[in-house]
């Protein structure tokens, strides 16, 4: 393997995570944005099922179709559903690690910058490979006559610790908070 391409356990990786529109308000005759209200409305998360917060993205590409057959000759036309999803958890991501009493952020935005700031905020985080590192869980599920769908899962997991949080502004590159993570 080459040395450049591995990737070492203290080695930081940098992920944003998009807030959502509708957490961002914007008042024009004051110049004044504020992101988020507490932390649930800052960045979506949900459980996996030992507890462990998580995000995710998933994806399902464009379904197929192909026609199958039984044992008994019967034919029917069969669905294949392929379906992806990218889960990274990290302790941090929880209610209890998460902000020191976060409320909102409160900036001051001039009128004709508010729409690109909006449509560009996120939430950057820095964080450390965490043991189990990375995982792969896969599944199939067959085709049947009454059920004419094939569907294939794989789900790639991605532990992390994270070190340090901020509100970012993808378009200018500007910091506009950093985020205090609760002590571990």
């Amino acid at each position: 393997m080459n040395p450049h391409t591995r990737t070492a356990l203290l080695d930081l990786f940098y992920f944003a995570l998009p807030i959502p529109s509708d957490q961002i308000t914007y008042n024009a005759d004051t110049s004044i944005m504020k992101i988020g209200g507490e932390y649930e409305s800052l960045v979506k998360t949900s459980m996996m099922g030992d507890g462990q917060p998580v995000v995710k993205d998933s994806w399902r590409p464009t379904g197929q179709t192909y026609v199958g057959e039984n044992a008994f000759g019967a034919k029917r036309q069969i669905q294949k559903v392929d379906f992806a999803e990218l889960v990274v958890t990290a302790p941090a991501l929880g209610r209890d690690w998460w902000f020191n009493n976060f409320k909102g952020i409160i900036v001051s935005v001039p009128q004709d910058q508010a729409k690109s700031t909006k449509e560009n905020l996120v939430v950057l985080l820095a964080a450390r490979l965490k043991e189990p590192y990375f995982e792969v869980e896969t599944g199939h599920i067959s085709p049947t006559i009454n059920a004419p769908i094939e569907v294939n899962r794989r789900k790639e997991i991605v532990h992390l610790d994270i070190d340090c949080a901020a509100i970012y502004n993808r378009a200018t590159g500007n910091v506009i908070a950093n985020l205090s993570i609760a002590a571990r």
